[in-house]
């Protein structure tokens, strides 16, 4: 076994977004997560050989004050609600996502939903109030003879640092195998108090959906099947790609064959950035809301790592961050979605030895 990684030299850093000094808000191996309005939340792995009492989920406030550590473990993936009072996370024992509240030392869970995939981090619908997930409506009967263990009950309790049971949450009971039950997904939209609402009806387990800032029109990435009701068949199907709908689940139009690993919509609402390609190094592209040519924007993406997003849009919808490597080595770049025009903001040591796995479910065409 080889010595343990020097994480005194990681951390979580603030640069100017036209460059310039760079800035330190954590040492050790902090991950970002997503961003809330001047909110940070990012998981946190220590700083040394030791520490594990330090590590779990956290939020921090851009320019570095208000730190706190808002839950004692480390998840696949968390996601802040728009508002930023709320994050999800996945809870694979109970198939669900769960919510809690975004302050210091949160126990009491807000509720959950339950969700069939769990790896594609949850995206929230623009009111904050719910997330997109994919939903299988078809109703679980076994078959064959084999049947199906008893479901546990998931009230308010606490949930202990690995996920365990501490009260009231309680746990999934044993499924039996069954067979010739039918899958019937839908991209629906999933409240903290269980209620599912189906929108893009006979699409594959792994789409995935955001919302569009300033309409009910939703951006839906199908990974197979047909949507919005027409017959279903198997991947790749002419409803590969990325779809515009409207909030009842009416097909608008098309802006892309390729398959998402990753999706975000500007926050004026007309592009969709999306993160595609088979294998690394991943590609970056801006496909305009109104259906007009789609546009790549970077071709040397890392990947994704440890849960974070892949990338993140400029308030003003003009620009996007990336992590990338080029000839030099990996850092954070911006480019301007209509110029093309790309600038470097960090440099940190090349990966090209160890790249990051490509993420589960992901490739594009």
């Amino acid at each position: 076994m080889g010595g343990r990684a020097d994480l005194s030299k990681e951390g979580l850093f603030e640069v100017p977004a036209t460059g310039g000094n760079v800035k330190r808000m954590v040492q050790g191996r902090a991950i970002i997560q997503d961003s809330a309005g001047k909110l940070i939340v990012y998981t946190f792995q220590g700083a040394g050989s030791g520490g594990y009492q330090d590590w779990g989920i956290y939020g921090i406030s851009f320019g570095g004050s208000g730190k706190a550590r808002w839950y004692p473990a480390n998840l696949p993936w968390v996601r802040l609600s728009p508002k930023g009072d709320l994050f999800a996370i996945p809870y694979d024992k109970a198939k669900a996502i769960v919510f809690f509240p975004a302050k210091a030392n949160t126990q009491q869970n807000a509720g959950y939903v339950p969700a069939e995939n769990r790896t594609t981090p949850a995206a929230w619908i623009a009111s904050g109030d719910g997330i997109w997930l994919v939903h299988n409506e078809a109703p679980a009967q076994p078959a064959g003879g084999m049947m199906m263990g008893p479901g546990g009950m998931m009230g308010g309790g606490m949930m202990g640092p690995e996920m365990g049971m501490m009260g009231g949450m309680g746990m999934m009971g044993g499924m039996g195998m069954m067979g010739g039950m039918a899958q019937n997904y839908s991209i629906a939209i999933g409240k903290k108090d269980q209620s599912i609402t189906p929108i893009v009806k006979k699409v594959g387990k792994e789409s995935h959906a955001v919302s569009i800032p300033g309409s009910t029109d939703i951006a839906a990435c199908l990974s197979s099947g047909q949507g919005a009701g027409a017959q279903a068949q198997p991947w790749p199907g002419p409803k590969q790609g990325i779809y515009i709908y409207d909030g009842k689940g009416n097909e608008k139009r098309k802006l892309t064959g390729e398959r998402a690993i990753a999706m975000e919509a500007s926050p004026d609402g007309k592009y969709v950035a999306f993160v595609w390609g088979d294998k690394l190094p991943l590609s970056l592209s801006v496909a305009p809301v109104d259906g007009r040519m789609v546009r790549r924007v970077a071709h040397n993406l890392v990947g994704i790592v440890g849960g974070c997003k892949p990338f993140a849009w400029s308030a003003d919808s003009k620009s996007l961050a990336y992590g990338a490597e080029d000839e030099t080595a990996n850092g954070v770049f911006v480019v301007n979605v209509e110029t093309g025009r790309t600038i470097r903001l960090s440099s940190a040591p090349s990966t090209k030895a160890a790249a990051p796995a490509r993420p589960a479910g992901g490739g594009g065409r």
